[in-house]
């Protein structure tokens, strides 16, 4: 689930055109962004973002624009592997796309599918946030 401070690149190698993920406001919550500049004379240490959504990681970035420390980005996660939800257990911690970003989240119970062949479903909760919902597995990450 969310990457922990040490495991961030290092802010050299972070290049325009990386796809970077930014600590929102709301503890637990995560925002999609592709750098669009790195530092220059007055912004040393910072990068110019450009955001883009947690619900379509392909999408083309929005014209939401900021400039952030490279020392609060974290990567943005390669895609899981294809079968990773099988191993999913209750109580494991997970990320959850929503509308805004990615927000940490625990497995409360793995639902029974409702046909044959459907893709897994969860109920999940918010580790730092009142949300309790179901969830299958176009929304979640590892």
């Amino acid at each position: 689930a969310a990457a922990k401070a040490a495991a961030f690149p290092p802010p050299e190698e972070i290049t325009k055109g990386s796809r970077v993920e930014v600590p929102q406001a709301a503890a637990g919550w995560w925002r999609t962004a592709v750098v669009s500049q790195v530092g220059g004379k007055v912004n040393e240490g910072r990068c110019r973002l450009q955001y883009t959504s947690a619900l379509d990681e392909q999408a083309e970035p929005d014209g939401a624009k900021e400039w952030r420390m490279l020392a609060e980005l974290r990567p943005a996660p390669p895609p899981p592997p294809k079968d990773w939800l099988a191993a999913v257990r209750t109580n494991e911690v997970l990320e959850l796309a929503r509308p805004d970003g990615w927000l940490t989240v625990f497995v409360e119970e793995k639902l029974l599918p409702v046909a044959e062949g459907e893709a897994p479903r969860f109920f999940v909760q918010g580790m730092k946030s009142e949300l309790a919902m179901q969830a299958d597995a176009s929304q979640l990450r590892p």
